[in-house]
């Protein structure tokens, strides 16, 4: 069995195989789209995109360090098996790293991030961030590679901050509903 802290070097050093890829691309497809429309019509995305260059770059950046590859490492790579550790409960593994992942959000908001307070305290924000957790996990699991769960974290993160509107919620403190689809 693979030590936790070795579990690190392992998941960053595995690649995907190549016949993993349609697969993945297919998880990753699923959890887009299942995002989006929960996101939607739970009135949490709304579009308005940040157009200021000053803000794209950095941002786009440094989400990428962090949060997608720190709580990937954290709530993937040092919770779940890794590709060449024996575990029967992978799972078990996926749901409690999802769990976490979820839990993880409010305390980072109340005692780390505090742009994130009201934020990630959101019953749909938390809803969403399930999804993602979840799509990530199966991803890792499938992949026994880190990088598929990282880059996918990555882009949704951006995404929401720079188009969805996460960017005037998070750091511009307006906690506003996109309109009822209905009308």
């Amino acid at each position: 069995m693979l030590s936790v802290l070795k579990r690190l070097p392992s998941s960053i050093t595995t690649l995907p195989a190549a016949d993993a890829y349609p697969l993945l691309a297919l998880i990753t497809i699923s959890a887009v789209l299942g995002i989006l429309i929960v996101g939607r019509m739970s009135r949490f995305f709304i579009v308005r995109p940040v157009r200021d260059a000053r803000i794209i770059i950095p941002l786009v950046l440094i989400s990428f360090i962090f949060p997608a590859m720190f709580e990937e490492l954290l709530f993937r790579a040092l919770i779940m098996p890794a590709a060449g550790e024996a575990s029967s409960h992978r799972w078990a593994w996926a749901l409690l790293s999802t769990a976490v992942f979820v839990v993880y959000h409010p305390l980072n908001g109340r005692f780390l991030f505090r742009p994130g307070r009201t934020v990630f305290t959101d019953a749909r924000f938390l809803t969403l961030s399930a999804l993602l957790g979840a799509a990530c996990s199966v991803l890792y699991l499938v992949s026994g590679s880190i990088w598929p769960s990282i880059l996918v974290h990555w882009l949704f993160v951006s995404a929401w901050l720079l188009i969805l509107g996460g960017y005037d919620r998070m750091y511009r403190g307006r906690q506003w509903n996109a309109p009822a689809l209905d009308g």
